[in-house]
């Protein structure tokens, strides 16, 4: 499926951004002014913003595939990528179906593991919740995790609100039963970079620096800000991400 995007910067080099999960595109907007010197490709990944689909059920690998067959219809070659969250596993995927096309990879708090037990059967318990009450019964909670600003948080509800009930099942089941990438990215073909919140409470900061520990030659770089860094801490999180590219 070729996804609803948009590009913004010019030069050389090519930095593709994925959001995550019930999210769009419009959560890398804040960071926007510090990206002006790299090529920036944003998309809305398959049934979020505006890539609107009823092919559901899908994987982290179907989406993976629908990202790749965008950036093939925009011709782009090797490219830098940075995922949010769900973004980051989607990334994943896509650093294994394409990895010589990858410059370099920047896990925006997100992480390359498989679901623990525990999380599997929140991930579980929030489909029945949506199935059985609608989205309204678990967006204050989602809210809650991603920030505590509160204006982070009016821009981000209509956001959720107006993402498909049927999206929202879909990439929870679909997280649940992700893939381990910790051995694959070990490997280490490209650089690798974990950008970890301090007061993330879906990624904690120990869990993140324990992740990066497995990834020998990974670098972890440290945000004052929650599960939102691109929305909390644009201009930080720019930074770092071209400080690497260049």
């Amino acid at each position: 499926m070729k996804l609803a995007h948009e590009k913004f910067g010019e030069g050389d080099q090519t930095l593709v951004l994925i959001h995550g999960y019930p999210l769009s595109r419009a959560i890398w907007m804040p960071m926007h002014p510090w990206l002006k010197s790299v090529q920036c490709v944003v998309v809305d990944l398959r049934g979020h913003g505006e890539s609107l689909t009823n092919d559901y059920p899908f994987t982290m690998a179907d989406l993976a595939d629908d990202v790749i067959e965008t950036l093939q219809s925009l011709n782009i070659g090797k490219f830098w990528l940075a995922g949010h969250s769900m973004g980051g596993y989607v990334s994943c995927e896509i650093t294994q179906k394409i990895p010589d096309q990858i410059n370099g990879f920047f896990l925006v708090a997100s992480n390359a593991a498989a679901e623990n037990r525990e999380r599997i059967q929140n991930r579980y318990d929030q489909i029945e919740i949506i199935r059985n009450k609608g989205i309204e019964a678990v967006l204050s909670g989602n809210l809650d995790k991603l920030t505590a600003d509160e204006a982070i948080k009016k821009q981000l509800e209509p956001i959720l609100a107006t993402t498909d009930k049927r999206t929202w099942m879909t990439c929870l089941e679909a997280m649940a039963k992700r893939r381990d990438f910790t051995t694959w990215l070990a490997e280490k073909r490209f650089p690798i970079f974990y950008l970890a919140g301090k007061q993330d409470q879906i990624m904690p900061i120990d869990f993140m620096t324990d992740q990066v520990s497995k990834i020998d030659g990974a670098e972890i770089l440290y945000m004052e800000s929650g599960h939102m860094p691109m929305m909390e801490t644009p201009f930080s999180v720019a930074s770092e991400i071209v400080k690497r590219i260049f």
